[in-house]
């Protein structure tokens, strides 16, 4: 039996009635689809939530074990610490998700924490492997620095001049370690970990350098005081003389401690005894000469060209000329290294022919100075009725009549040794006797001016500049401190208020540049002028011999500049190279 009804059997009709059952019939079908629809929805939405649940719920797991393997290592204390707070705040974000059920979200943000988490375990990584590096780089330095500190060169800086950068470099490179940024400056540090390495090699080749010139040097001076020791025994000197056992005995002492391994410790003592060693050879052999018979003729002669040259000799006359040549070859000879036996008649028939010639020499030049002072006699210029001011300082020829009338030493010739130069090496105690014995030779009143009389005449109390115009003018009337000096000198770098050249290099003879109106010269520069006075006290009072305070000096000298020539002090019994004295006349 054929089922041709079987599908149409199958198909829900309607119920018969009107349109309006028809419409309810449909609206209940669709209505029950739309609920299975649903149901089909919510069970698939229900599956995929928890699917997407166990999801973040497995990498938060993961990351969690991944932040606890970084704590481990200690990322969570790094330095580098801002991957580390990204991950934390990713990590509490991605929490927050998955509690509001945002699965799909709360992933996403826990990929970013594990991200950062292992970001920070990278960098804890890279930074222990630098540290790791660097730490060895440091230790070849320090070893290097060792190497210094054993060979005993650390404690001779001064000897290898690279020591002092190395020693820079290695604090830089040690102080941006301990810092925690030392990861930032990776390249600095290397740079100045190897710079320190190679000062260090460099200072030790310095030293080796050192050390060998100190031994050869060493080793010369031994030499040397072994031919000065030869030398004062050929002359007849022995341990009977002081200076020659001294001289023995320090030898000795440096002969038996001399170690080539306490070089370093004992070195520069050992020269320093040494060159004091050979001072005492060479002086005693010239007491070996004196004690030979060489002293009584030698001082004759030197005492009778001092008394020439005090009373204005020069190469000008023939006598003197021919015993300054007697008197330099028979001093060459005495101090030159020769057998002095074989010289020591000539060098006495030399000193024999040259005090001769110092005696003739000195006659001839008396003769001008007599009576007294002759032609070179002191001038006096007169300031008001009872004062009179020398026109220039009291000259070495003038001195010298006044040493020879009271049976005084010759000065010293100083920085300049003519006749009219200013006398110098003389004491305030000395020019005030020679006003002294002036006044009693003259039975006039001389003295050393008081400091307000020099600035009366000066013109020059509470003044900024002495009386020329200009600063530029003070090379006309003064020989101070000036252009050719400079030159001379060296001087480049001094800077002068007056740029002037008034051709003199130094102390001069008196009155070569131009006198003031009242017809003074060299008031300032040349010399300084001793005054009468103290230097702290009235400016208006001599100061009494025995006072034993400082005497004022004024005027500056050639070596002065125009700052420093006003006023300065010198005591009663000093001696100076550039400090003079000029007298007044009172009534």
């Amino acid at each position: 039996m054929k089922h041709s009804t079987s599908k149409a059997s199958t198909v829900i009709l309607p119920p018969a009635g009107s349109n309006t059952s028809k419409r309810k019939w449909y609206y209940l079908v669709g209505l029950g689809s739309l609920s299975v629809a649903l149901v089909l929805f919510l069970i698939i939405d229900s599956i995929s939530d928890s699917n997407a649940q166990k999801a973040a719920e497995a990498l938060l797991q993961e990351t969690w074990k991944v932040r606890e393997h970084a704590i481990a290592s200690g990322a969570d204390k790094s330095p580098q610490s801002k991957q580390w707070l990204e991950a934390e705040q990713w990590l509490e974000s991605g929490r927050q998700m998955m509690n509001a059920r945002d699965w799909h979200s709360g992933q996403e943000l826990l990929r970013r924490a594990m991200a950062s988490y292992q970001r920070s375990q990278l960098l804890l990584d890279e930074r222990a492997r630098v540290r790791s590096e660097l730490d060895t780089l440091l230790s070849e330095t320090l070893a290097a620095w060792e190497k210094l500190d054993r060979a005993g060169i650390l404690a001779h800086e001064g000897v290898a001049p690279s020591l002092t950068s190395a020693e820079q470099s290695l604090e830089f490179a040690v102080v941006q370690l301990e810092r925690s940024e030392f990861l930032a400056h990776r390249r600095e540090i290397v740079a100045a970990l190897k710079s320190a390495q190679d000062g260090y090699r460099q200072a030790f080749d310095e030293f080796q350098v050192y050390k060998q010139s100190l031994g050869r040097r060493i080793a010369r001076l031994k030499s040397e005081v072994t031919a000065a020791r030869e030398a004062a025994r050929n002359a007849g000197a022995d341990t009977s003389m002081m200076a020659f056992r001294e001289a023995e005995e320090a030898f000795s002492l440096v002969s038996d401690s001399f170690r080539e391994e306490t070089l370093l410790l004992h070195g520069e003592r050992w020269v320093s005894i040494l060159i004091e060693t050979r001072k005492l050879y060479e002086r005693s052999r010239r007491d070996a000469l004196a004690q030979a018979g060489l002293t009584v003729p030698k001082a004759a002669t030197d005492a009778a060209r001092s008394a020439a040259l005090a009373a204005g000799a020069s190469l000008e006359i023939e006598a003197f000329a021919q015993a300054e040549a007697q008197w330099e070859e028979a001093n060459s000879l005495l101090y030159a290294e020769n057998d002095m036996p074989d010289v020591l008649d000539q060098v006495l028939l030399l000193m024999e022919q040259a005090r001769s010639g110092y005696d003739s020499a000195l006659a001839q030049t008396k003769q001008s100075l007599d009576p007294l002072f002759g032609d070179d006699a002191p001038r006096f210029v007169t300031i008001d009725g009872s004062l009179a001011f020398g026109i220039h300082e009291i000259t070495r020829a003038q001195y010298a009549v006044f040493a020879l009338a009271t049976g005084r030493n010759e000065t010293e010739p100083g920085k300049c040794a003519e006749p009219r130069c200013p006398v110098t090496f003389v004491t305030w105690l000395e020019a005030r006797e020679f006003a002294d014995w002036l006044s009693e030779r003259t039975g006039e009143n001389y003295r050393l001016p008081t400091e307000s009389e020099w600035d009366r005449v000066a013109n020059q109390a509470g003044q900024a500049i002495p009386f020329w115009r200009t600063l530029d003018e003070a090379c006309r009337y003064a020989n101070l401190f000036d252009r050719t000096a400079k030159g001379v000198a060296g001087a480049s770098n001094i800077t002068l208020k007056h740029d002037c050249d008034d051709t003199l290099a130094g102390v001069s003879p008196v009155a070569l540049l131009e006198a003031d109106s009242k017809g003074i010269y060299d008031r300032y520069g040349n010399v300084w002028e001793m005054m009468c006075s103290r230097f702290e006290g009235p400016a208006g009072d001599c100061v009494a011999a025995d006072d034993e305070e400082k005497r004022v000096i004024r005027g500056g000298s050639a070596e002065s500049t125009i700052e420093g020539m006003m006023r300065n002090w010198i005591y009663r019994d000093e001696r100076l190279s550039d400090v003079g004295f000029r007298l007044i006349r009172e009534k």
